[in-house]
């Protein structure tokens, strides 16, 4: 990965991570790709990114990184190099996956992962227009001219997909090398039809908010930097208080608490705007209201703790009870 702004590259990097993990729960992973490259470059230019393959598979992806790059144009990108890099890997034709239903439901995918307010951004009249039947899904004819018409696809897309895992699974195989089922025999009926479980879904999205164990997770993996083979604790994260690259992780990481706090389970969210409150002081340089920020997260995640280990233990005592006689 190349780029002159080291802000923009660790951005990218984070990106690529969230991308490998959304291709893992895809089930797309390949030991084919194990030797096989994608080169991202940060540059100037009039397009948002263009793609060279290589005549041994390598991918060569150049954004023009500026100011007005669109997330889902970016995530657009990265998804289309992978995905050239999968098909040339497993010996199938990409044109037949460009643009089809697993690249924009890995599409909205990494772009939700990169923005976790998404879902609320969208509003629940936007999303219910993205509606297409499943002959229109398959027929694959997204307006990419219009980038909110666009993004209204991939949403739909990855409702798709997971519909089909879900219901249909034998037709996965067939949706991930860019075909359509339409002419395929189904031996197994969708028990819930397609439009049900779109409606469902609409109505459980609309007050998305993480589960207290998953609000745990992300604040265990978020008050720790990790650099190179280096495990950097928020209590040691003073001592390397002048180094650009750790000022940097800092800084992307308080836009990414931001991004995210307004789906933390409410146990959680004191000690996740504590740790906020800790990377902001970092910044700042200030000892004395670090060390203060410090122990109010430190003494918050605690409590947050407590309460969780309660609540669990009140769940588990009355797991199978009526609640009432």
């Amino acid at each position: 990965m190349f780029g002159s702004d080291a802000e923009s590259v660790e951005f990218c990097k984070t990106a690529v991570k969230h991308l490998e993990k959304i291709i893992e729960e895809y089930g797309l992973l390949s030991k084919s790709l194990n030797e096989q490259k994608i080169i991202i470059e940060l540059g100037e230019g009039i397009y948002p990114y263009q793609i060279k393959e290589e005549i041994l598979g390598e991918i060569d992806l150049r954004f023009y990184w500026e100011q007005d790059l669109e997330l889902h144009l970016f995530c657009r990108g990265l998804t289309e190099a992978w995905l050239r890099l999968w098909s040339w890997a497993n010996g199938h034709s990409y044109k037949s996956i460009d643009q089809g239903v697993l690249f924009y439901a890995i599409t909205w995918a990494l772009e939700k992962e990169l923005n976790p307010d998404l879902l609320r951004e969208k509003s629940s009249s936007w999303r219910k227009s993205s509606w297409k039947t499943e002959a229109e899904i398959w027929q694959n004819n997204p307006v990419l001219s219009d980038l909110n018409k666009a993004t209204q696809w991939a949403y739909l897309c990855n409702q798709y997909w997971h519909y089909c895992k879900q219901e249909r699974p034998e037709w996965i195989p067939i949706l991930a090398q860019g075909r359509s089922p339409l002419n395929v025999s189904s031996s197994q009926e969708g028990k819930i039809p397609w439009r049900i479980y779109f409606e469902k879904h609409l109505k459980s999205e609309k007050n998305y908010i993480y589960s207290i164990q998953d609000s745990e997770t992300w604040l265990h993996e978020n008050s720790y930097f990790q650099e190179d083979s280096k495990r950097i604790s928020l209590e040691m994260i003073w001592l390397y208080r002048e180094e650009k690259s750790l000022q940097i992780l800092a800084r992307n990481r308080l836009l990414k608490l931001k991004l995210v706090l307004k789906r933390i389970n409410p146990i959680y969210y004191n000690s996740i705007l504590s740790l906020g409150i800790c990377l902001e002081t970092f910044l700042e340089k200030d000892r004395q209201k670090f060390a203060k920020a410090l122990g109010t997260f430190l003494f918050d995640a605690q409590i947050a703790k407590e309460q969780q280990t309660a609540i669990e233990k009140i769940l588990s005592e009355t797991e199978g009870v009526p609640f009432y006689k």
